[in-house]
């Protein structure tokens, strides 16, 4: 009985392979034009990037998908603006 309360409670720390794979779904949701479940895996995926130790001289594939992400949507939203934004 006490191992299963302990082991109930235990809780694996995300690694940099599910913020990857976080990464690359995002990418394929963009370009299946679902914006807000690309957005939500971006975000996720860069989240745990930010809560593991950072690999020198590596940008996080999460963090990647995200700016991505925000610079389609950045121009989505400017597409149709006659005047200056």
């Amino acid at each position: 009985m006490v191992l299963r309360e302990l082991f109930g409670k235990i809780v694996l720390p995300p690694d940099h392979a599910q913020a990857k794979i976080l990464a690359e779904f995002s990418g394929t949701k963009l370009l299946h034009g679902e914006l807000d479940s690309a957005l939500r895996l971006a975000l996720r995926g860069a989240r745990i990037d930010l809560e593991l130790p950072a690999d020198v001289g590596k940008a996080p594939p999460a963090a990647a998908a995200l700016a991505a992400l925000l610079s389609q949507i950045w121009l989505i939203a400017l597409v149709g603006h006659d005047d200056a934004v």
